[in-house]
């Protein structure tokens, strides 16, 4: 059988700390400078969005907020606040009692962080809604 994802990842980990040259590149060629080798896969991702960037664990958590929202009001009726004022004062409500030490909120059990995160998103969007209205 195999390796494991794992251990084909700290493989690869060794290999790079080593200098190794496995795949045609050095570690600090790529992804800047394609392999020197006649036919190699060659990608262009300059200027793109690198997504895997992006905490998971806290997108999953956002998502909890807002599936506990659409469990108690309705799928999307954040959207239909007319005041998004009240995003704005929930979102320093969460940041404050972080900020004093309390890490989880007491009605949803979730990190004050990931309703920051939520209560962030929505006055992005309306930001995003009201711009293009311009």
């Amino acid at each position: 059988m195999g390796s494991s994802h794992g251990e084909m990842m700290r493989e690869m980990e060794e290999d790079m700390q080593k200098g190794s040259t496995k795949g045609g590149f050095t570690p600090m060629e790529w992804p800047h400078t394609p392999p020197a080798t006649t036919g190699a896969f060659i990608k262009k991702d300059e200027g793109k969005v690198m997504m895997s960037l992006v905490e998971p664990k806290f997108v999953e958590g956002v998502a909890k907020t807002l599936t506990m929202g659409a469990e108690k009001y309705s799928i999307d009726n954040w959207k239909l606040c007319e005041d998004p004022r009240r995003y704005k004062d929930a979102l320093l409500r969460h940041l404050y009692a972080y900020l004093d030490g309390e890490m989880l909120d007491p009605e949803s059990g979730l990190s004050h962080l990931y309703h920051v995160g939520f209560n962030t998103m929505a006055l992005d969007h309306f930001d995003r809604m009201s711009h293009d209205k311009v």
